[in-house]
């Protein structure tokens, strides 16, 4: 059993290209949309923990120190 890296690589650029023409329209969710529930997203810019579920309202949860 092999991988078939072309039809990978095909359905990854596939997908990536719907993200970013939702994102020059406008359309900021198209990348958080198709994010699997379990990914984790550390912003080292951030002061602020925010922890947030998709959809929902961020909430500060730490103040950094």
């Amino acid at each position: 059993m092999g991988v078939n890296k072309e039809e990978i690589s095909k359905t990854i650029l596939e997908l990536e290209k719907s993200f970013n023409e939702r994102w020059s329209v406008g359309d900021n969710r198209g990348y958080l949309d198709n994010y699997a529930e379990e990914i984790s997203y550390f912003d080292p810019i951030e002061k602020d923990l925010v922890l947030t579920e998709l959809g929902s309202t961020a909430s500060t949860v730490c103040d950094g120190s």
